[in-house]
């Protein structure tokens, strides 16, 4: 495609990136890092054109632009086709291979190897001079979520998609408005309401970036998960955290005092205190100055390098975290339950001179997906022809010698509670931090139980009803997906996927 700038002068040929559902990007001939992003035609309106020019005019001071680095992708110069004729805008063009989305750096199981609590404090200050600096020329985002952030290896920030944000005219006092936004990261005086059709303000932005601070800095907790209510939506409303009301905070949360008490104090400020005077949520340069000094004050762990925390505490909060979950967040070490024994392979005999008297032959149970009885009949109908007796998910079978069936439990209260680690979602294709509380057991009828389930895995929740098979030590969710229970070295409940992750029972 052909570029022109107002002026009629050629800016070379573009070739096409990417394309979304408003507009395309176009990488610009001659540098890497300069793109345009071309609306298409519908979007090429006389309202998004005056809204650019505005934008252009006045952009913001960019915290990192002597480093070289665009935190605020700014439009930089209007594109026009060989008529004349209105296209979209030029701006910095961003590595996206290097860069990753917000939402990958406080997702525990998407952490790049090497990162630390250090890391996800640099990010939260390098996001809060960010916001800082277009708060401070009359821009607000609106749309603030982890979507529209790219975080680089050295933690530096960039916000993306900057045409949707707030901008007003101060000629005319015109507000083009930001017409989209998110519910989990809208304040309460903004839940429920039609985006396009009021004004935010920078304190709507300061309830959408505290709550961004709390989930960089609690292991991708948001602060209003684990409510009465399922939506998060709804907890906002209520003003119902975990933060304020000394509830219980999602389980595998880490306690919100590993936070120095200056981060603590703006977050309760911002969600109490703001809840219903917005005014008094602390302000993107406030945050600024307190992980500033937050990060003026960290110590490393003595028994792990990648083990960063506040330096008012007196021990390793991660390793405390690892000693209680069975996990560390920041290297991915999960402790191991005790191994049990894997599916006994069973090769065909050679055709013996005489009828051999059937052999039993035992197989773990594994995970099983609903819908494989036929194979289940064919598997059972191959091993008759071979003289031989399968059993599966039958507990009273004994096992080939040298090996030993899993224990087992025979009372199904015993699953009640809580269990964390890591689980492979369908579909996700990584694995997620996962918790998994199980409660409502029914008593045992011919082996089974049923139960109430609550699964978090951090971007969604969702209740459902499962079914525990005691005699074969499976556990069926209502998803569709089958976990093998176990019992580790310390007598605690483990639930193993196929693919060897875990979730283990939390100690009461």
């Amino acid at each position: 495609m052909n570029l022109f700038d107002l002026q009629g002068r050629p800016l070379g040929y573009a070739t096409l990136l990417d394309r979304g559902g408003e507009a395309e990007i176009h990488q610009m001939p001659g540098s890497p890092f300069r793109v345009a992003k071309i609306y298409h035609p519908q979007h090429r309106t006389a309202e998004r054109r005056r809204k650019l020019e505005l934008m252009i005019a006045d952009p913001p001071d960019d915290p990192e632009k002597a480093r070289g680095h665009a935190s605020i992708a700014w439009p930089g110069e209007l594109v026009m086709d060989e008529r004349g004729g209105f296209l979209g805008f030029l701006m910095p063009g961003i590595d996206t291979h290097r860069t990753r989305k917000l939402v990958d750096v406080y997702n525990v199981s998407s952490y790049p190897k090497g990162l630390t609590w250090d890391d996800l404090l640099r990010v939260a200050r390098n996001l809060a001079v960010a916001l800082a600096a277009l708060h401070q020329k009359g821009y607000v985002v609106g749309d603030l979520n982890e979507s529209n952030l790219l975080v680089a290896p050295n933690d530096l920030i960039t916000f993306v998609d900057c045409d949707s944000m707030q901008v007003r005219d101060r000629a005319t006092g015109q507000v083009f408005r930001c017409p989209v936004g998110k519910g989990e990261y809208s304040p309460p005086e903004l839940q429920g309401v039609s985006f396009g059709s009021v004004d935010r303000t920078p304190e709507s932005d300061a309830f959408a970036l505290a709550v961004m601070i709390c989930q960089l800095l609690l292991l991708g907790r948001h602060p209003f998960a684990g409510g009465s209510s399922p939506r998060v939506e709804d907890n906002i409303l209520k003003q119902d955290s975990f933060l304020l009301n000394g509830g219980q905070p999602p389980a595998g949360t880490p306690p919100p005092s590993i936070l120095p008490a200056r981060l603590q104090d703006l977050l309760i400020r911002c969600f109490r205190e703001g809840h219903g005077e917005p005014r008094r949520r602390p302000a993107a340069d406030e945050w600024a100055d307190a992980l500033d000094a937050a990060l003026r004050n960290l110590r490393t762990c003595q028994k792990s390098q990648v083990h960063r925390y506040s330096g008012h505490l007196s021990d390793c909060p991660w390793c405390r975290y690892e000693q209680d979950y069975g996990f560390d967040p920041f290297t991915y070490r999960q402790q191991m339950a005790a191994a049990t024994p894997r599916p006994v392979s069973v090769p065909a005999p050679a055709a013996p001179a005489v009828a051999a008297s059937p052999q039993v032959v035992w197989v773990q149970p594994r995970k099983w997906r609903r819908g494989r009885t036929l194979a289940a009949a064919m598997l059972l109908a191959a091993a008759a022809g071979l003289g031989l007796y399968v059993y599966l998910d039958r507990d009273e079978i004994p096992p080939p010698p040298g090996q030993t069936l899993p224990q087992r439990i025979r009372d199904p209260q015993q699953l009640v509670g809580t269990y964390t680690g890591l689980l492979d979602p369908p579909g996700a294709g990584q694995p997620v931090y996962s918790v998994l509380q199980i409660e409502s057991v029914s008593e045992a009828i011919s082996g089974g139980a049923s139960f109430r389930y609550i699964l978090n895995t951090g971007a969604e929740r969702q209740d459902g009803n499962g079914q525990a098979r005691l005699e074969s030590g499976l556990i069926l969710l209502s998803r569709d997906e089958m976990l093998r229970l176990s019992i580790d070295s310390q007598n605690r409940l483990v639930l193993e996927g196929d693919s060897g992750h875990q979730l283990r029972k939390q100690p009461r």
